[in-house]
């Protein structure tokens, strides 16, 4: 049986699949760990499943190679577990890169300290352009950027591990389940949160959720998610997603929200037209606006349409 499984689920990247494979296959030799890669096709109507299977014809290691039809990210992360036979399981994303001791800080981390039942590490976004200059470090959280520092520190919800960078005890899922399917990224939509009501049951719980300042990896981001227009649409499906959460957890009075949401449309209404009426003088009122007011506004009307059924 393999000391850790590394979960990796993959969806219409066969351009950039390959050379992801290489690097991982090539961090993982040099930790000389006991380990399986489990590979989860999520529906790819690319070249993804023959690129799947010529690398497990080739690899040095022992790779497991899935398909799960259902679209979102975490059918595919519950495939991979059910699919997984180590104690340890090892999430990551398909377009990521490794620092030199990825893999051997959370193995080495997780033996030392028993109590912990999940971990994870720094994400550095890596842009493959310059990084612009409208897009502020405060901003950097939607491109998975996590640091909490220097120091090992425990998680407290509602902050939770980004999903692309953590490891769990098997047994976690057997006591707790597996990730929740009320709301999950896909093709359709970026809806966030995947894994936060998973780490909710776990809070509940008083389970050990650790940051290590080792465990890095860079979070590589393509020329097209460095845009206005698509950090403008990930906020607004941050709204739609926090939202999401919250009814999954405590839902209030349908008609106590209904009429809630609606005054906030008219707040956000109003604060849009800053005093105009003419909807030639809005449009330029909001042209003019910094990328991150507008990132502001595009997530207050995610939590609208969401509340309001919309979403």
């Amino acid at each position: 049986m393999p000391k850790i499984s590394i979960i990796v689920c993959t969806f219409n990247r066969a351009q950039k699949l390959g050379d992801f494979l290489n690097r991982l296959e090539s961090h993982v030799l040099k930790s000389n760990l006991d380990v399986e890669i489990i590979l989860v096709d999520n529906n790819s109507s690319d070249e993804t499943p023959k690129i799947l299977a010529e690398y497990k014809a080739s690899s040095k290691l022992t790779v497991i190679t899935v398909y799960e039809i259902r679209q979102g990210a975490n059918y595919a992360r519950n495939t991979g577990i059910k699919n997984a036979r180590s104690q340890i399981l090892v999430f990551t994303d398909d377009d990521v890169d490794f620092t030199d001791t990825w893999l051997v800080d959370f193995s080495n981390y997780l033996e030392k300290h028993p109590e912990c039942q999940v971990i994870t590490g720094k994400i550095i976004p890596k842009f493959t352009l310059p990084k612009p200059e409208w897009l502020i470090d405060r901003m950097l959280k939607v491109y998975g950027q996590q640091n909490y520092g220097e120091s090992s520190i425990d998680i407290q919800f509602p902050d939770f591990p980004v999903e692309m960078n953590m490891a769990i005890r098997m047994h976690v899922f057997d006591l707790y389940g597996e990730f929740s399917y009320e709301y999950s990224r896909d093709d359709k939509s970026l809806m966030s949160n995947d894994g936060k009501f998973f780490f909710y049951r776990l809070s509940q719980n008083k389970e050990i959720v650790r940051y290590i300042p080792g465990a890095c990896l860079f979070h590589i981001i393509p020329e097209i998610r460095i845009t206005p227009t698509w950090v403008i649409r990930r906020y607004f499906w941050q709204g739609v997603s926090d939202i999401a959460f919250e009814h999954l957890v405590s839902r209030q009075h349908k008609l106590k929200e209904l009429i809630d949401s609606l005054s906030d449309f008219i707040k956000l209404l109003n604060q849009l037209r800053n005093g105009h009426i003419s909807p030639r003088r809005i449009l330029w009122h909001w042209h003019g606006l910094p990328v991150s007011s507008k990132a502001w506004h595009a997530y207050q009307w995610g939590v609208v349409s969401r509340k309001l059924g919309l979403k």
